[in-house]
């Protein structure tokens, strides 16, 4: 006596087929999407450096040499340029140098991606 009949395992076979498909799909979709997110903050990171670098370093190299933006510190020091920045507008100082209305957004833009709200 057999145990399985033929067209019984056929069956088993078929269902775990259909089962096994699509979670691997579900798992593999959001791997990509989050590759995806992560590159888009890897590049609104390098972008607000870069602004950083050329609108701010200019007077902390002089004036606060500790806040000198960095790729190692830009993160940590992301709540604190969001106050002087946005909250208080008291950075950048002067009238020699100004953020463009695309710099503000780029800096808001990398900022959201932050754990800072």
């Amino acid at each position: 006596m057999r145990l399985f009949k033929p067209n019984y395992l056929k069956v088993v076979v078929i269902l775990f087929g259909i089962a096994i498909i699509p979670a691997f799909r579900l798992t593999t979709l959001p791997t990509v999407i989050e590759a995806r997110v992560i590159a888009e903050e890897s590049e609104l990171e390098r972008a607000a450096l870069d602004i950083l670098k050329s609108k701010c370093n200019v007077c902390h190299t002089r004036k606060n040499p500790k806040k000198v933006f960095t790729s190692k510190n830009i993160s940590d020091l992301a709540p604190k340029i969001y106050q002087q920045v946005f909250i208080k507008r008291r950075m950048p100082k002067g009238k020699e140098v100004k953020l463009t209305t695309q710099e503000y957004a780029v800096l808001e833009k990398w900022l959201f991606t932050q754990d800072i709200f």
